[in-house]
């Protein structure tokens, strides 16, 4: 995972040595996030795709607490390919597909800052955010539904 964790310090211009938590775990959402449009997973508001949503939206606010203005998801399909793509060949024929998938809901415009909840700043987090690791939107609002069922992801 060292090379998906070199591309987030190079985006966020930040060192593993400085926030070594907070890009571990962005680094594994992104990587989970890959793996779900792989098998067929789109963000979405019931089952699976909750979880993708939720994976990708917590990755988003990461970014977005470090800096990050920008689409960074299409950027970083690629690093999570090569680094798998020996145990899952399939993964690379794929790499279109996924990236379609993750930059649908790669929109910085909709970050959830300024005050999306009413439980958010009316700033971004800054660099206390980051320390922490935590922040009143990264609690989920709703619960995740019961049921799990699987669905095709929508054309277009």
């Amino acid at each position: 995972m060292q090379p998906l964790i070199v591309a987030l310090e190079e985006l966020t211009q930040t060192t593993y040595e400085q926030h070594t938590a907070v890009l571990r775990t962005f680094a594994d959402h992104v990587r989970g996030a890959v793996f779900l449009a792989f098998d067929g997973v789109c963000p979405g508001n019931k089952a699976n795709g909750y979880v993708m949503r939720r994976l990708l939206r917590r990755a988003m606010r990461f970014g977005f607490g470090l800096g990050v203005q920008k689409n960074f998801f299409s950027g970083l399909v690629p690093v999570v390919v090569s680094l798998y793509q020996d145990a899952y060949p399939e993964l690379a024929l794929q790499q279109e597909n996924i990236e379609a998938v993750l930059t649908k809901e790669d929109r910085p415009s909709a970050a959830p800052w300024p005050g999306a909840c009413g439980n958010c700043s009316t700033s971004p987090p800054g660099d206390s955010w980051v320390a922490t690791h935590s922040s009143p939107c990264l609690a989920p609002t709703d619960s995740p539904p019961s049921s799990a069922v699987r669905r095709p992801c929508p054309e277009g």
